[in-house]
């Protein structure tokens, strides 16, 4: 059964995975409050197909982290992309992404909820509809609880992201202008008849991907956890179509994307395996044992 939907998987993978310009975001944007462990490098990756007032355009995003002590995760990354817009050219580059994890303490199972803060910079380069001419920033802190021995989890994001632009941008403003808006999210994440098999649901405003988006989006689908090394997914998303900051009539765009985790234990200290629930963090969860150094 599980080649089956391996090979299920990547032939979706196969099919989607053109590169081009991208509306939607990376898999799953409510961030979890954890990181991976001390010493392991990730991958993510994921194509991407989305449709927005009857055009189709096609991504590919590839993000890389790594973990150096208990408590930090780096992750930096980008995508290109091929738009249906010939007016701003066919490739596209969006911002490249540097973001900093700090994960104060790891969830407990049916007890105390896990703790995390992200700080992330959006650098102003990149060509075409997928760059939005602006250095942005993003922080939030990142909440998980896990219930029923993990077959729910609900995770919970709160903060503000800003830009300031660089070009004129009609609607937006000129160069120099400040924008400061919530970031947020509430993702619900539910083993589907097995815990390895995740159903999540999430809404959310504010993606790295997408500085000047729209303030609300919507996402669901489903991840596999195929090995304690490796994660599939298969999303499908909705956000309203706007504008330079104004949204078109009653018009939504709409995607759909696959996506490929991959961890590795590279620098894991001792030489002892990765812990596939993620690092410890800063301290002990409250009312938990204490770990060793």
């Amino acid at each position: 059964m599980k080649r089956v939907a391996l090979f299920a998987f990547w032939l979706l993978l196969f099919c989607f995975g053109i590169p081009s310009k991208g509306l939607a975001v990376r898999p799953f944007v409510t961030d979890d409050a954890r990181i991976v462990d001390t010493g392991q490098l990730e991958f993510e990756s994921w194509p991407d197909l989305a449709i927005s007032q009857g055009a189709f355009d096609y991504a590919y995003y590839l993000m890389f982290g790594v973990t150096p002590i208990d408590w930090l995760e780096i992750i930096t990354g980008g995508g290109v992309g091929r738009s249906s817009d010939p007016s701003s050219g066919r490739i596209a580059i969006p911002n490249p992404v540097l973001q900093f994890k700090l994960l104060f303490w790891k969830a407990e199972e049916n007890g105390v909820p896990g703790l995390a803060f992200d700080l992330g910079f959006m650098m102003p380069f990149g060509a075409g509809s997928m760059f939005d001419p602006a250095f942005g920033w993003y922080a939030y802190f990142v909440m998980t609880t896990r219930l029923w021995k993990d077959w729910v989890m609900i995770h919970w994001n709160g903060g503000a992201r800003g830009s300031v632009l660089i070009e004129e941008r009609e609607g937006v403003g000129s160069p120099g202008h400040l924008l400061v808006r919530p970031f947020w999210g509430l993702g619900v994440d539910m083993g589907f008849f097995d815990v390895d098999v995740r159903l999540i649901l999430e809404a959310f405003g504010g993606d790295p991907f997408d500085l000047l988006g729209p303030d609300y989006s919507f996402q669901w689908g489903f991840r596999w956890l195929a090995t304690d090394h490796l994660n599939l997914d298969l999303t499908f998303g909705a956000q309203p179509t706007f504008e330079d900051r104004r949204q078109v009539g009653q018009e939504w765009d709409a995607w759909v994307q696959t996506g490929v985790r991959i961890t590795v234990d590279a620098f894991v200290p001792g030489g002892r395996k990765g812990d596939p629930t993620g690092a410890r963090g800063m301290v002990p969860a409250y009312g938990s044992p204490p770990w060793s150094p």
